[in-house]
Order: C-alpha cells, then structure tokens, then sequence
C-alpha cells in the first residue's frame, strides 16, 4: 500500500504533499486574528491563539519565494497545521494553502527531483508529476529543522 499525503496548492500547477500522519487539522482565520511580529522575516504571517497555545503561521507563498498573486489583502487564511513529535516536545505549524487538494496514496518508485534552488531541495524528498502538476513531497522532520537553524534565520517552532 502506497503511503498517503494531504495535498494543497501552492502555485499554479505546483503542489506540497504532506505525510498524513503530521497534519493535524486544516483550520480557517480571519486576518484580524493574526497577529504580525515585527522584525520577523516576511514569510511570517505572525501568530494566531490556536487550542490555548500560540501557533505560528508560515506565509507558503512568501517562504518559497512565490509571486503572491495579486490580490486585495487577505480577509483570511486558510492554514494547514502540521505536527512533529519528538521525545523532547510536540512542535507545530500553521502553513498557508492557496488551495486544499485533498488526500493523495502516491507511488514514490516511480518519482524523480524536480529542480529546486539550493536553499529548498533539502526539504522534499521527492518529487511526481501527476495530472501535469509538479508535487513535491515535503520531508516534515527536514522542514522543522530549517526553521529552526539560521539558515532560514527563524525561530524555535
């Protein structure tokens, strides 16, 4: 059996496949519940109460170095919570969906590398092209890692 992944849109004809297994849940926020931290990089949205707690929201479009498309500013997000447990703690993430595609069951022998700026190709693990859309499979423990080094000049999420 293939292994499955939640699928959103981050640009036209380019999806993000996620594990299953970290989504947590797609949640909807209006703008006026996102608060912006100044002096953060401009891929963060800011920071939203999520369960109690303090979630960051990743801007996707303006973490890959996405055109934003030209719009009106946002009255609200849609964000997908992703979730990586270690031993240590629970760490979780807020990424903004263009669009929500839907649970995927790839086929990952027959997948190859779409090329990626040196900066991004440590944070999939492959890439397919289905539908003639390029997805790229996010690797989730890699990704937390970035934001957590300074190559990315982030914060401890």
């Amino acid at each position: 059996m293939n292994p499955e992944y939640f699928s959103f849109q981050l640009a036209d004809a380019l999806r993000i496949a996620l594990p299953l297994p970290h989504v947590e849940k797609i949640i909807q926020i209006p703008q006026q519940q996102i608060c912006p931290l100044p002096g953060m990089a401009s891929y963060w949205a800011g920071i939203t109460n999520y369960q109690g707690s303090l979630l960051w929201i990743l801007d996707s479009e303006q973490f890959f170095d996405l055109t934003p498309t030209p719009s009106i500013k946002k009255s609200s997000w849609t964000l997908i919570v992703i979730t990586l447990q270690t031993l240590e703690m629970r760490r979780r993430i807020a990424l903004s969906a263009k669009a929500l595609n839907g649970i995927l069951s790839l086929d990952l022998d027959n997948s190859s590398f779409f090329p990626l700026s040196p900066q991004f190709k440590n944070l999939f693990t492959t890439s397919i092209i289905l539908e003639e859309e390029i997805i790229l499979v996010l690797d989730t423990d890699s990704f937390f890692s970035s934001l957590s080094t300074s190559n990315f000049g982030l914060i401890n999420v």
